[in-house]
């Protein structure tokens, strides 16, 4: 694992393809908006991307404005909507 992760950042061959499929969401599909899309991408690049965030979550709050709610530990859209609705 640790050599593929290697030639995907000295090479530059970052693998991010993946396969995108439609999901019905209804019984029987008549319009494009009855499926939903999903798409599959390789377990090399999931782990990579997890790998990176936990690099990166510790420094979070250091790099994003305190009225920031996104990206913290703990923080939902509700605290934003309650900052909203309460200025």
């Amino acid at each position: 694992m640790l050599a593929l992760f290697n030639q995907m950042y000295f090479y530059g061959q970052i693998m991010e393809h993946g396969i995108v499929v439609c999901i019905h969401s209804t019984e029987i599909p008549t319009t494009p908006s009855d499926c939903r899309t999903i798409a599959l991408l390789n377990t090399e690049y999931k782990i990579l991307a997890r790998f990176r965030t936990n690099l990166v979550r510790p420094s979070l709050s250091d790099m994003l404005h305190h009225i920031q709610c996104c990206g913290f530990s703990g923080n939902t859209i509700f605290n934003s909507v309650t900052m909203v609705r309460d200025s």
